[in-house]
């Protein structure tokens, strides 16, 4: 059985030592969670059967995690091996935005509904207060989602379905 040491490092996770391991049965010893590739900014979350990229720290604290539980995983060591690879990460349900909203009563911009419904994700854009009530939020209610880079998406792994119902 392989020997992972890992010792925390002021906030950090740090792989200390590593007895007898080959690359392959490393990877084997990654379980559930936040990993890093070795030189990047990137975390990625494995579960039992799938790795999806975290888009930002929003995502990371919404999924459960932080920079402390965010592990460095060495040179030449994939947490992508072995599993499903999913792109970004999808977003919990609610209602998003990119853009802080004009409190005004103008129509509302980029706001989307995420929803899942028979163990499949949706989505589906929010044009009036009505749609936004119907579905039981309200503007103070909208996760704004900071766009840290492009690849962002708020909509990652949803079937799109339009404009929402009224």
């Amino acid at each position: 059985m392989p020997l992972i040491k890992l010792d925390q490092v002021g906030k950090a996770l740090i792989l200390t030592s590593v007895l007898s391991l080959s690359i392959p049965s490393i990877v084997q010893a990654l379980g559930n969670g936040f990993y890093q590739r070795f030189g990047e900014n990137d975390v990625y979350q494995r579960t039992d059967y799938e790795v999806c990229w975290i888009q930002n720290l929003e995502q990371l604290k919404q999924r459960g995690g932080n920079y402390p539980k965010v592990q460095q995983l060495p040179e030449g060591i994939d947490p992508l091996q072995e599993r499903k690879y999913l792109g970004a990460c999808p977003w919990k349900e609610g209602v998003y935005s990119f853009f802080v909203q004009d409190p005004s009563p103008q129509a509302l911009n980029d706001v989307y509904y995420l929803y899942t419904m028979g163990g499949k994700l949706f989505s589906c854009q929010i044009i009036t207060d009505e749609q936004l009530q119907k579905h039981g939020y309200y503007r103070k209610s909208i996760i704004v989602v900071n766009r840290v880079d492009d690849r962002v998406d708020i909509l990652a792994g949803r079937t799109q379905l339009g404009i929402c119902e009224d």
